[in-house]
């Protein structure tokens, strides 16, 4: 089993396309990964409010929910469509493959 993406795609002609379709697939799923990391921090974590140090001081953070909620809404509409451009590649050499092999039965 090979761990990287369109692993079974084969091309004759355009093998510098389908290596950056698999580079571009691969950092848009690292930014998908991050994002959603980055999300799941922003819902679940504590953003903002207010601690009290060991000297009594009372620190009061900015709530940045908004602003981090902002920043994963286009993080994942970025990788999303980092991902899409990876696969419109490797469609293109997956029809290439298969119109050469095409010609070769005929």
């Amino acid at each position: 089993m090979k761990l990287y993406p369109y692993s079974t795609i084969k091309t004759q002609n355009l093998k510098t396309l389908l290596l950056a379709s698999r580079v571009v697939a691969v950092i848009g799923y690292v930014l998908l990964i991050v994002a959603l990391i980055a999300g799941m921090k922003a819902i679940f974590g504590s953003f903002g409010g207010s601690k009290t140090l060991n000297s009594g001081v009372i620190l009061t953070m900015p709530n940045k929910s908004g602003a981090t909620s902002l920043l994963v809404a286009w993080e994942l509409i970025t990788s999303l469509g980092i991902i899409m451009l990876s696969g419109f590649g490797a469609a293109v050499v997956s029809i290439e493959n298969k119109y050469l092999t095409k010609e070769k039965i005929e």
